[in-house]
């Protein structure tokens, strides 16, 4: 799931073996998507017509666990990253279910609005809405919104019962306070590589180290401070989906439960194999207090390097 976490500053390992700590003071998540499934090909589906990219990183749940097994009828719930450029979400995490949700769920770009009419376009989808209340007044083309539907359409037309503007999650954060950030979206306003906006974030990134090409729609990933309701950037770095697929995971802990193909730490279990660097280490006795260095393929974690902490 993607979530949003406030809390308090990072306070380092008081031991060698130990981890660093912070205090979460809130924890918020939630779908983009929610809906029927169709269209379903080698590595995409789609939920209302808008496309839903999968990953070998992207984790399957519910009435089946692996993608090949999600069929045209059945029912999702998709967590992830939409790109407004092309529409598509890239899936982090996609719930499957065999039944209709009482209601449905987009977000995109809006567009072609006709606030006399009550009507507009999500990506290729047209909605509609019953009254003007639904449609939040300060919203304008090409705005990031999530959209809640009613399940039956009306001649093709789907009914959107809410609307929801994207706003910033930094607007309630006291201003007298300089936060400590880290966060991964979207980019949903492009203006230049010094100024755009992620998520409903405003960021300052006039002085930060770029890595990758910036534009509307990318993902990114941010490292800096909060002041004043923007995020001031010190680094700022493009998450294609060729590297979110090969990022690399550490996990602290001692070994146990060694079988032929996996171990765990701290209750995750990791497979391994010949090429899994210092995988003698797993036949230590103590169980040693290790590094494990993974990457997340086909919903599994694959451990490729194993080293000691001292």
């Amino acid at each position: 799931m993607v979530v949003t976490i406030e809390g308090s500053p990072v306070t380092p390992a008081a031991l060698a073996t130990g981890l660093p700590t912070a205090t979460a003071y809130s924890i918020s998540y939630g779908s983009e998507w929610r809906g029927p499934v169709s269209n379903v090909g080698a590595s995409t589906f789609e939920v209302l017509g808008h496309t839903v990219d999968v990953l070998s990183t992207t984790l399957i749940d519910g009435v089946v666990n692996q993608y090949g097994l999600i069929q045209a009828g059945q029912y999702v719930e998709v967590y992830g990253y939409v790109d407004q450029i092309d529409g598509h979400i890239q899936a982090s995490r996609v719930e499957v279910s065999n039944t209709q949700p009482s209601t449905y769920k987009l977000s995109g770009a809006i567009t072609q609005i006709n606030r006399v009419r009550r009507t507009a376009n999500l990506g290729l989808t047209p909605i509609n809405w019953s009254s003007e209340v639904v449609l939040p007044a300060t919203t304008t083309e090409n705005d990031f919104v999530r959209v809640q539907l009613n399940p039956t359409p009306a001649m093709d037309v789907w009914i959107a019962t809410r609307v929801q503007l994207l706003s910033s999650p930094l607007s309630d954060l006291r201003d007298d306070h300089d936060y400590e950030a880290e966060v991964q979206g979207s980019i949903t306003n492009f203006q230049s590589n010094a100024s755009f906006v992620v998520s409903g974030i405003p960021v300052n990134a006039a002085y930060a180290r770029v890595t990758g090409t910036l534009a509307a729609g990318v993902v990114v990933e941010i490292e800096g401070n909060v002041r004043a309701g923007q995020l001031i950037a010190s680094k700022v770095e493009v998450k294609s989906a060729e590297r979110i697929e090969s990022q690399e995971f550490e996990f602290y802990g001692v070994i146990s439960n060694v079988r032929a193909q996996t171990f765990q730490v701290r209750g995750q279990t990791f497979y391994y194999d010949s090429n899994t660097e210092n995988n003698y280490l797993l036949q230590r006795t103590p169980a040693p207090y290790v590094e494990v260095k993974a990457n997340r393929v086909n919903g599994r974690w694959y451990a490729f390097e194993i080293d000691l902490e001292d």
